[in-house]
């Protein structure tokens, strides 16, 4: 064991394992007596605690106490990660996909709210100097929580929901978003994608109208507006009663010169196309 890398426990008996599993549970830490002789007193470190000395069960943090007549420490372990509960599958997938993008290299960009914005910062510093300066290579990485004046300014003026997604476009580039999972449809397509996918979660690119109709026809689904600001005013100009008036009266036409019609007319053409 090293107090540089933290401390591993193997609690193999069965009665003290369910305590420590009930402790963490119901009040969030415990307290047990262990024999840690290179453990100086009064620090903190991490501490993995596995049940059967084969797989980690939690993560934990660990402050020594006062020594015991037995010989033993005092060890309060707080702050409790059941590891059994960790998504390792998708972890995995995303360490092979930022070893991919690093490879080709692409930036690693993270951001956090709250006390994940320090959290961002860090991720990034190990990254762009931990990696490098540990033998591997240099990594394109940045922490958008990093510039607090360009934070400010798009929540000032545009409101916090933009304080990521507008200094992110900034970095986008071609080939950025994966293909896998996206897809391309026209609005019927894209409510029969919400209706039938087993996704939970979804990232809608178009006018924000639909996302009402996704909505209630899945409300055990969530959707999210890839830009919650696109709005088209002339789709809200078409009400029933406008559209009962233009069919009755033969009013509100409108006529586009031949030299744009025929523009507009190949992007509509391109877009049924991939519809």
């Amino acid at each position: 064991m090293s107090t540089y890398n933290g401390f591993v426990f193997v609690l193999d008996e069965p009665e003290r394992a369910q305590q420590i599993k009930d402790a963490f549970e119901h009040f969030g830490d415990f307290t047990d007596t262990i024999s840690t002789p290179d453990w100086r007193p009064k620090t903190v470190e991490i501490c993995f605690i596995s049940f059967d000395g084969e797989n980690l069960d939690f993560a934990a943090l660990g402050k020594r106490g006062r020594r015991v007549a037995t010989n033993k420490d005092q060890i309060r372990f707080s702050s409790p990660m059941d590891l059994n509960s960790l998504p390792f599958d998708r972890l995995e997938e995303l360490v092979e996909l930022m070893r991919e993008k690093i490879a080709a290299g692409k930036r690693i960009i993270v951001f956090g709210n709250g006390g994940s914005a320090s959290t961002a910062s860090h991720f990034v510093c190990d990254l762009a100097k931990g990696v490098f300066t540990g033998g591997g290579p240099r990594i394109k990485a940045l922490s958008l929580n990093d510039c607090i004046p360009l934070m400010t300014a798009w929540s000032n003026d545009e409101g916090y929901d933009r304080v990521f997604v507008e200094p992110l476009a900034n970095y986008l580039e071609e080939g950025d978003i994966s293909d896998k999972g996206t897809h391309m449809l026209s609005t019927s397509g894209m409510m029969r994608h919400a209706r039938e996918s087993d996704a939970s979660k979804f990232i809608v690119a178009t006018e924000t109208g639909i996302l009402y109709r996704m909505q209630k026809e899945n409300p055990d689904k969530e959707f999210i507006p890839a830009d919650p600001c696109a709005v088209c005013k002339y789709m809200k100009m078409i009400t029933l009663e406008n559209l009962r008036d233009a069919l009755k009266e033969m009013k509100y036409e409108v006529k586009v010169p031949d030299d744009i019609a025929a523009k507009a007319r190949v992007s509509i053409e391109r877009m049924l196309e991939i519809a």
